[in-house]
């Protein structure tokens, strides 16, 4: 690998990240690109390789990621805050990112088919999370470049209706919660060994109402980032991580309430956990397909430059 590889492939990035920066309508200074550069250039060193790259790019985001933090912060932020390694980095080892929350840094973390890695930086907080982008491609399910701009080109009653999996999900909390309530004991069960043995008991009352909590409460934020008409892949990613919580939720109050019964077993929390990995990668794979699609369709219907072939 060249230096020249190198290079261009940082060049390509911020190309991108001008365009998306533009296309949002924002406005970034020369001296923030100099500085996001000389922040990538620094850490891929001298003699880095082209993995080094999509390490330390990784960790910026996608260029629409990116674009949409600067979008949020405007010009009046110090683009040096945004690139300290203070604010962001690692510990021991172990990822960190101690900025603002972004819905944009967020659904970079959540769906980004060009970054390989399946587990990457939390957007913030400590440790890592799935990038279900990286999961994709690895199964075979999406190509890394089957969209130019991830979820671009999807139709927006699409991209609304994925808030509908999540809202399903924490209603079925509330509903279960509202079945079983009288029936469960004051004393519940909270967590449960490997082979079902009951490790953890809590009130009835704050577990059950912090399990409909987990599903409200990010449904909730989903509705409210989709509302504020955020770029696509924001908005996707929201109803993606909130279903996920909401499943999460359902098993495990699915569980409490199959064990507070007497029945042995935790089968409802193995299942409930992996629908709540298997749901939400339906739903980005889905959507990514549609918006594939969708840029095909585009690609076939636009008229060549050239005139037709004669």
């Amino acid at each position: 690998m060249t230096d020249s590889d190198v290079a261009a492939a940082i060049d390509q990035y911020f190309t991108r990240f001008e365009r998306a920066v533009r296309d949002a309508g924002a406005h970034v200074d020369e001296d923030t690109v100099a500085e996001l550069r000389a922040h990538v250039v620094d850490h891929v060193g001298g003699a880095g390789t082209l993995a080094d790259v999509t390490r330390v790019l990784a960790e910026l985001g996608t260029p629409q990621g990116l674009a949409g933090e600067v979008g949020e912060a405007g010009p009046q932020r110090d683009g040096a805050a945004r690139t300290g390694t203070w604010s962001h980095g690692r510990l021991l080892g172990i990822p960190y990112d101690l900025r603002a929350p972004s819905s944009a840094r967020e659904a970079s973390r959540w769906w980004d088919p060009l970054d390989r890695r399946v587990l990457v930086p939390k957007s913030w907080g400590l440790g890592w999370s799935v990038n279900f982008g990286a999961l994709a491609v690895r199964t075979g399910a999406v190509q890394p470049d089957d969209e130019d701009v991830p979820f671009g080109a999807v139709p927006p009653r699409t991209v609304v209706a994925t808030l509908a999996a999540p809202v399903a999900a924490a209603a079925a909390v509330a509903a279960l919660a509202a079945v079983t309530w009288r029936g469960l004991p004051r004393s519940v069960p909270t967590k449960w060994g490997l082979s079902g043995e009951v490790t953890k008991h809590g009130r009835r009352g704050p577990t059950v109402l912090g399990l409909v909590g987990l599903a409200a409460v990010p449904t909730a934020v989903a509705a409210s980032i989709h509302s504020r008409q955020n770029p696509a892949l924001d908005r996707v990613a929201a109803s993606a991580e909130s279903l996920l919580l909401a499943t999460t939720a359902l098993s495990v109050l699915a569980q409490t309430v199959h064990t507070a019964r007497g029945r042995s077993g935790v089968w409802p929390l193995w299942v409930g956990r992996a629908a709540s990995v298997a749901l939400p990668f339906v739903l980005l794979v889905g959507v990514s397909r549609v918006g594939r699609t969708a840029e095909q369709h585009h690609d076939l219907s636009t008229p060549s430059m050239n005139g037709p072939a004669a």
